[in-house]
């Protein structure tokens, strides 16, 4: 192999190409890694160790409907039937110093509209952090600070079943003996961890400790088994609030517009995505133009004849050449040019081979009547025209054949 007729140029170009790609890829890693929060966020897009992101797929896995809800609790509707929250106050304040923006802090307002809901028949999984408690009517508190021991479940429910014993940093419990609306699920000797009440149609489901489920615990004993059937049964959609995370999504142009124009669009872009490949993408061979573009009389009359054929034109075109050739005849004898064909006769009879012209006449009014002729009836009618013509008229002699030429042309 000649080493001399490799194309040097374009491999020195791809490499350095692909030299820059790479460092590209890999400055961008980095500047994720730096720019990541460096504390627990509790939202199912944060793959770090204190995110939801494995909560998510889990429940991704196991065939749920899933959404990540960014927008205030105002706009829950019935299509979602259960509804996941974790706020805290640490995460807010972080991301607020970090990033200068307090979106997603729960108002007043939020609380009522999360009673509605529920009331309505939803189901909210509230995983607090102890700060926003007071509209549920319990009281959750560390006074019994850090526990060692695996919370275990007490009482039967699908929202315990499989489950063994979970565990998790965070020690905040209901304290026994309180928030007496709610049933204890699962607890320890220092105090509830998760309850259930009914709320209306729905159900509110209250876990004080927000790390059973961070990716880092998720596999820890049975809190994923508990992740799971915190869920299970679902009607509709499971959504992650992640505007309490500062995560909003507000309506698009897209998303108010009707389905039947954003079917439109879609069509219109369709084939304007197909117009362009077509235009720009060749499926065939060229087409060579012939160098002769000039057409000859023949091919047009004979493109003609067949345009006319195509289009039964020959009743018509029978009709207005005996129509034509019976007027001249009348003038020619003297008659009115709205002469009839049996008034043309007679004054024909009177003259030289009268007869015979008289024939001729009754044949091309027989033709005349034909609703469907034949080519061999319009040929004959030609025929018959040009022999009365030639006949009669002054200048038929002239019109058929060949013209004689002029002595001379005007300039």
């Amino acid at each position: 192999m000649n080493l001399r007729n490799l194309p040097w140029t374009e491999i020195v170009v791809l490499a350095i190409a692909t030299a820059i790609l790479m460092t590209i890829i890999y400055f961008g890693y980095r500047r994720q890694q730096a720019i990541a929060p460096r504390y627990d966020t509790f939202s199912s897009y944060d793959a770090h160790s204190g995110g939801y992101r494995a909560w998510y797929e889990l429940l991704e896995r196991e065939g749920f409907r899933l959404e990540r809800f960014g927008r205030r609790p105002a706009f829950l509707d019935s299509s979602i039937g259960t509804l996941i929250v974790a706020p805290n106050l640490e995460e807010v304040m972080l991301r607020t110093e970090r990033t200068q923006d307090s979106t997603g802090v729960p108002q007043a307002i939020d609380f009522d509209e999360l009673h509605k809901w529920v009331r309505d028949g939803g189901r909210l999984i509230w995983l607090t952090d102890g700060n926003w408690d007071r509209w549920l009517d319990i009281d959750a508190n560390d006074k019994g600070g850090a526990h060692a021991d695996d919370a275990v479940a007490i009482a039967r429910s699908p929202r315990t079943d499989g489950v063994g014993t979970v565990s998790g940093d965070g020690a905040l419990r209901i304290q026994p003996g309180t928030s007496l609306a709610f049933t204890p699920l699962i607890a320890d000797s220092v105090g509830t961890i998760v309850a259930e009440r009914r709320y209306g149609k729905g159900s509110i489901i209250v876990v004080t400790d927000q790390s059973l489920f961070v990716n880092k615990h998720i596999a820890d004993t049975g809190n994923a088994r508990l992740a799971y059937d915190l869920v299970a049964g679902t009607d509709g959609v499971v959504a992650f609030d992640e505007y309490v995370h500062g995560y909003v999504s507000g309506m698009s142009w897209w998303t108010i517009l009707p389905k039947p124009v954003r079917a439109a669009l879609i069509i219109v872009l369709s084939g304007l995505s197909l117009l362009l490949i077509g235009t720009a993408l060749r499926f065939g061979p060229t087409a060579r133009l012939p160098e002769n573009t000039e057409r000859t009389s023949a091919e047009y009359l004979s493109s003609m004849a067949q345009l006319l054929a195509r289009g039964r034109a020959a009743r018509k075109a029978m009709r207005d050449l005996i129509d034509v050739t019976l007027n001249q005849i009348a003038v020619a004898l003297g008659l009115s040019d709205q002469a009839s064909l049996a008034q043309i006769a007679r004054s024909v009879q009177s003259s030289e081979n009268g007869q015979a012209r008289a024939a001729q006449l009754q044949e091309l009014g027989r033709l005349r009547a034909l609703n469907a002729p034949t080519d061999n009836d319009l040929l004959r009618a030609a025929q018959l025209c040009a022999s009365l013509r030639k006949e009669y008229s002054r200048y038929g002699r002239i019109g058929f054949g060949r013209r004689a030429a002029p002595l001379w042309r005007s300039a």
